[in-house]
């Protein structure tokens, strides 16, 4: 499937964040620096649709991965697992054979009775825990090093972009396992080189503000999300919603009024719409 099927109504509906996406392109030229993009903004600001856009933008030959840490997140362990699935069966397969776990369909390195069920070298998988995800295994650091030593040796032969939609919505354990084992990667040991990852949240990105860690300023690219201009509105009332010109000039106030926010026009726009 090509980036072209993914994402149909982002391809329709999505308009502008021009400043962003060309901050993207430029971070997907660097190398060494820069290669954090941070996507800040409140809730109906755009940051979801805005990184299925830049999915889009991203050149085919990348390895893309896209996970809402919301939906599809809720340890450290099942984001290893997705980043896995989303790279490729064999990846997940041979983790599970460096890990002596064989290609059956069960794991049981992290939690009592962690269960894959559905076709594990192919097709549809359901993770599902049945104990706590805050408790503790000794087999987890070995699992996060046989993780990274893959993760590196795949990454030096294709760049990988990792899109982290709603990460205010992680737990702790999977905020410090993204920060010590992946974002730390990138700049501190260079296991990580060729590496580009791009996160979204509705709150400050506090875990870079830790005292005891080097400023991150270096290879982090903050952008905060601002209100759609007046020309961007017009283009999407006019052109992609095909909706008449007098009904948005009554309600350029009212945008104006909620921030010109993509989710306040999308939503006047809907309820304006025909149904059909």
């Amino acid at each position: 499937m090509t980036s072209k099927l993914i994402y149909p109504a982002v391809q329709r509906r999505f308009v502008d964040r021009e400043p962003e996406r060309n901050a993207y392109a430029t971070v997907l030229t660097f190398s060494d620096e820069k290669r954090i993009y941070c996507i800040e903004a409140a809730d109906g600001w755009g940051k979801s649709w805005l990184l299925r856009r830049l999915y889009l933008d991203s050149p085919d030959e990348d390895q893309k991965i896209l996970i809402d840490l919301k939906k599809d997140v809720t340890t450290e362990l099942t984001l290893i697992l997705k980043i896995a699935e989303k790279i490729g069966n064999d990846f997940l397969e041979q983790l599970q054979q460096r890990m002596g776990q064989g290609s059956g369909n069960t794991i049981n390195f992290y939690a009592k009775n962690l269960t894959i069920q559905g076709d594990v070298v192919g097709g549809d998988k359901n993770i599902s825990m049945n104990q706590s995800p805050y408790e503790s295994s000794e087999q987890l650091p070995r699992f996060n090093q046989e993780f990274r030593k893959m993760f590196q040796e795949f990454q030096s032969s294709k760049r990988v972009i990792l899109f982290l939609d709603r990460f205010e919505e992680t737990t702790q354990p999977v905020q410090t396992w993204l920060l010590e084992q992946l974002f730390t990667a990138i700049w501190d040991d260079r296991k990580y080189e060729n590496i580009v990852i791009v996160i979204s949240s509705s709150k400050p990105f506090e875990c870079f503000n830790r005292r005891d860690e080097p400023d991150w300023d270096y290879i982090i690219l903050d952008r905060h999300l601002k209100g759609l201009p007046e020309e961007a509105i017009r283009e999407y009332w006019l052109k992609i919603r095909e909706l008449p010109q007098a009904a948005l000039e009554e309600k350029l106030e009212w945008l104006q009024s909620h921030g010109n926010s993509p989710w306040a026009l999308s939503d006047l726009a809907d309820s304006l719409k025909p149904q059909t």
